[in-house]
């Protein structure tokens, strides 16, 4: 499932993203300078949220690693370390791309046949540069209504 969801997110194909989440599916973030927080919840919310974060980024490419994985009957839980290279829009020539890493936890519940994602934290231990100020991140724009 978390690899089905970076080939969504990062080819930006939405209607193939949204397919994989719960219609409650919530989306949170943390790093050590910030606590734990609510980006965003709802499935339609949260794809409008992720075009807007999207719509800044010219290239971005998640790599995941050393996924473990715990089921209990229609729930399971995927945790896996994340890597992704950034590439904002308007980056400057020669200028470094964005690094980002941590653990991404999915969290998984069976409907009728399949597993959908209800959750999503996603908790950052890198970032290159830092995000000091959160407070305008992350972006909202035309597909939300909010500039």
């Amino acid at each position: 499932m978390p690899s089905r969801w970076v080939h969504a997110l990062d080819h930006r194909r939405w209607p193939e993203l949204r397919a994989l989440m719960t219609e409650d599916f919530s989306y949170r973030y943390a790093d050590g300078a910030h606590p734990e927080q609510t980006w965003f919840s709802g499935a339609e919310e949260s794809v409008r949220r992720l075009q807007d974060i999207a719509d800044g980024v010219l290239a971005v490419q998640h790599y995941l690693a050393n996924p473990l994985v715990a089921i209990a009957e229609d729930t399971a839980s995927v945790s896996v370390y994340d890597l992704a290279f950034i590439a904002p829009r308007g980056i400057a020539e020669g200028e470094l791309v964005r690094t980002v890493g941590g653990v991404w936890t999915f969290g998984l519940r069976r409907v009728q046949d399949r597993w959908l994602i209800e959750s999503l934290l996603s908790e950052q231990a890198i970032q290159s540069p830092w995000i000091n100020d959160l407070s305008s991140y992350p972006p909202r724009g035309p597909h939300t209504g909010e500039e």
